[in-house]
């Protein structure tokens, strides 16, 4: 009887809703994709303590995970995406990396010129035709501004800044440029300071090689007696054999020839001493070459051979041919890839004179330069493009900071060798404007593409009680962490040691781990810091921001479709607003949320954050964010997890 009242009731309304043309609810579609599906959460077992928020190390299952980049995604300005990886091959990435700004204070390099801003100001005769106080002579020129600002290289700040760059991009060694036969003594320990401190910590930080070039010997020799001999560094030196890495000349008779190419003709003094056999025996030398290959002023040549059983040698710091050498060196086969190369050297003639050189956006197949790609980086494109296709064992990338070059006279005006302006420059790390972090996202992608698998590593879900003990986090493997365990701000001069004093506050909340996991209906979030989290101070207080899928640039403000956190919570509840892609904002719905202590724990809806047919979602953590719509105030202030444009990526099972 039942079964009769009950199709007759569902006839009944079905001739209704015909009768009046009513359509079905238009509300948000929150039904499941019948192709959606979840793995059954696994049974664990909860550990029972007597504080529920004290945390207990021994007990923490997942304690070691988390010191990777392997759940790290980004998507750049220009829609381009880096995926998540499992493994990585055994290919080495290695990217030149300049130690000296601020090394020359009161000598050379002293005071903050700036090509680009001179020109705009003043027109390039000013730069390239004339010598004042405004562009003087035998001073170090910067073609734009970093980032950073015209930062000092021992600055503890910048040094940590960077490191963290170069462990999410991949890197596996700094090339440290001492050609010229300075050390850069304070620089390079400070740097290899913090890189004992992170590898300690478990992180894959990148670590040291230095590359020799004039005075070759005397520069080893001085490398080994002031940086070498110094061996609580050895977790910073890059190693083969169990020997530290150098890229230099065993052969004195190389060194002098090289010094020839100078005008160097008085060789008795100590410069051009041999190598003691304890240093030669010390070292993993790795042979150098510079891109013309020839070493003829003052010495019977070939001192090289360019050519050992049909293949170029020596590891040389940038190419000057197209399509480019594979080389052969004791680091296995060797290519270089460039952000932009002078084959008719100085790039300054490409200005003054309309020489032909290859800048970011020149594409050497066509002979001619993109529209766009000074942004995008053109030049640098094909060069992977030749590395992807050759593979060999190792590459190095040309280069993080190439900002300065000494403006100084030949053949009848003034000229700069190696970087120049926006165009006919090398630098890779972060500007100020210019092309902004676009090509350490573009280098990122083509790392991965380089060493890594790219596929996403999935977890299982848990029930989650936020209110509840924080041993339930325990049984959690998504574990992310923060790079360095310290909480830092800045507070030091430019390179110039006057101009300008570059200060940061110290962020209020220190973030160092996140954990998530899920369940059919909810996303569950633990947020750890290294102390107890403030009261809210303001709109930029703990933001969580975040997209369903895979990055995609068309999502939200700049690839994120919400932010939970920004306004005041009620109740235990807090906003979850959609983003547009000027920052603005739309309440989408509520989470729940805790404080207690250094923790924060959220409870976010599926249905809120469009998660009702995806397992898939990426994140970031942000405090004390200065501007919170500029996204490259998110690699200089506050507390970013992960730093600028990074995200964290989750695939549930």
């Amino acid at each position: 009887m039942k079964r009769h009242l009950t199709l007759l009731l569902c006839i009944i309304l079905a001739s209704a809703l015909l009768l009046t043309g009513c359509d079905t609810p238009t509300g948000p579609d929150v039904s499941v994709d019948p192709t959606f599906s979840m793995e059954p959460i696994p049974s664990y077992n909860v550990v029972e303590q007597d504080d529920k928020y004290e945390w207990v190390e021994e007990n923490d299952k997942y304690a070691s995970l988390g010191y990777d980049t392997s759940n790290m995604v980004a998507v750049d300005e220009l829609g381009r995406v880096t995926m998540p990886y499992t493994t990585e091959n055994d290919k080495q990435i290695g990217i030149f990396y300049h130690l000296s700004e601020g090394f020359f204070k009161s000598t050379i390099g002293s005071g903050i010129y700036d090509v680009s801003k001179i020109i705009e100001e003043y027109g390039p005769d000013k730069v390239f035709k004339e010598k004042d106080r405004i562009s003087p002579n035998n001073k170090s020129h910067y073609w734009g501004e970093p980032l950073y600002g015209y930062y000092d290289s021992n600055d503890p700040y910048i040094i940590k800044k960077q490191l963290e760059l170069f462990t999410n991009m991949g890197i596996d060694y700094l090339v440290l440029d001492v050609t010229n036969g300075w050390i850069f003594e304070e620089a390079s320990e400070k740097l290899m300071a913090e890189i004992v401190k992170l590898r300690g910590d478990g992180w894959d930080a990148p670590q040291v090689v230095f590359y020799v070039h004039s005075m070759n010997n005397k520069t080893v020799r001085e490398l080994y007696q002031y940086i070498y001999c110094e061996t609580q560094y050895e977790e910073a030196w890059y190693k083969r054999d169990g020997k530290p890495a150098i890229i230099a000349y065993t052969e004195t008779a190389k060194d002098i020839a090289e010094a020839g190419t100078r005008g160097v003709t008085d060789f008795s003094d100590g410069t051009y001493a041999d190598l003691s056999q304890e240093i030669l025996d010390f070292f993993y030398f790795v042979e150098p070459r510079w891109p013309n290959d020839s070493m003829t002023v003052g010495y019977k040549s070939p001192i090289y051979d360019k050519l050992y059983d049909g293949r170029w040698i020596g590891y040389s710091w940038i190419e000057w041919a197209q399509p480019l050498r594979v080389r052969s060196t004791s680091l296995g086969d060797y290519m270089n890839v460039a952000v932009a190369s002078h084959p008719n050297i100085p790039f300054s003639f490409s200005i003054t004179r309309g020489v032909i050189n290859w800048g970011r956006n020149y594409d050497i197949y066509n002979n001619m330069k993109v529209d766009g790609g000074l942004e995008s980086g053109t030049y640098y494109q094909i060069c992977w493009d030749q590395a992807h296709e050759k593979q060999p064992d190792t590459l190095m990338l040309v280069m993080w900071n190439g900002w300065t070059a000494l403006k100084s006279e030949w053949d009848g005006e003034y000229m700069m060798c190696d970087t120049c302006n926006y165009e006919y420059s090398i630098s890779i790390e972060p500007a100020n404007g210019y092309y902004k972090d676009n090509y350490v996202h573009q280098s990122t992608q083509n790392i991965r593409k380089f060493k890594n698998d790219q596929t996403a590593k999935t977890y299982y879900g848990n029930n989650i009680d936020i209110n509840g003990s924080v041993a339930q986090w325990y049984n959690v493997e998504a574990v992310y962490r923060q790079f360095g365990t310290e909480a830092y701000g800045r507070d030091y001069m430019s390179a110039d040691g006057k101009k300008y004093h570059y200060t940061e506050e110290t962020p209020k909340n220190n973030i160092q781990e996140v954990r998530v996991t899920h369940d059919l209906d909810n996303i569950y979030m633990m947020i750890r810091c290294g102390d107890n989290i403030t009261e809210r101070y303001g709109d930029n207080w703990m933001n969580v921001f975040l997209s369903a899928g895979n990055p995609d640039i068309n999502n939200g403000w700049e690839g994120y479709s919400y932010v939970i956190n920004r306004t005041a919570e009620n109740n235990g509840k807090v906003k979850v607003q959609k983003l547009d892609k000027s920052f603005g904002l739309t309440d989408a719905g509520e989470a729940e949320m805790v404080v207690v202590n250094e923790f924060m724990f959220l409870k976010i809806p599926r249905s809120v954050i469009g998660m009702e047919n995806t397992n898939t979602f990426y994140f970031k953590v942000a405090d004390t964010v200065k501007e919170s719509d500029n996204m490259m105030s998110y690699y200089t202030s506050g507390s970013v997890f992960p730093v600028g444009r990074y995200s964290y990526s989750y695939t549930g099972k």
